[in-house]
């Protein structure tokens, strides 16, 4: 049982810091003007992000975040959001 806690609190943390990553950058996209597609490293984590004219007037924004866990196991979180283009 306390195997598993670790574990779960291992992801959860993991998991929180993703989503905090995507969130600033995230931002940082919906600040720009025009967004661009780009990657970095933040700590042990890799974030890359997607810039995508879905037509004249609108862009698809993509943020994931990639890190691996205590057992080595690589795990994602991501979100897609929208800008209305200028």
């Amino acid at each position: 049982m306390m195997v598993t806690s670790i574990q779960a609190n291992d992801y959860a943390k993991g998991s929180t810091e993703a989503s905090m990553l995507i969130k600033d950058k995230m931002e940082d996209l919906k600040n720009m003007n025009p967004p661009t597609s780009g990657t970095d490293t933040v700590g042990t984590a890799t974030r890359i992000w997607t810039v995508t004219d879905i037509n004249s007037n609108l862009r698809q924004l993509n943020v994931s975040v990639t890190w691996h866990d205590h057992e080595g196991r690589q795990r994602t979180n991501s979100m897609t959001s929208y800008k209305a283009s200028r």
